[in-house]
């Protein structure tokens, strides 16, 4: 997943979780962090990898791991292909739904 001034692909939801670690998410097309359309539902393993420094600050959060560049992030995951979940698909809409109406108010208040 990699996102570029918050435009591109990011993992939202985290739902059917295993003991190994796995879970279900789907991955959206986002623009400004704000999920457009559902591109895939998978079973995802966060990468355990060790902290890079040579050139990007590389940081684990949770066990995943999140590279931080100066104009995104992208993180990384082992992948496996679902049928689209989609209670967690309306369930995301609903949610960027909210947090868009919100902005919209508070642009309004500005105005």
């Amino acid at each position: 997943m990699q996102t570029l001034n918050g435009i591109g692909t990011k993992l939202y939801g985290k739902t059917e979780m295993d003991p190994d670690g796995s879970y279900v998410a789907t991955e959206w097309f986002v623009i400004l962090y704000l999920p457009i359309f559902p591109l895939g539902s998978y079973r995802v393993w966060p990468e355990m990898n060790s902290i890079d420094m040579s050139r990007e600050t590389v940081m684990v959060q949770e066990g995943e791991k999140v590279t931080y560049t100066p104009l995104g992030t992208k993180q990384q995951y082992r992948r496996l292909r679902v049928n689209r979940h989609w209670k967690q698909i309306i369930a995301t809409y609903k949610v960027g739904f909210i947090f868009f109406m919100l902005f919209l108010f508070v642009m309004w208040l500005l105005n």
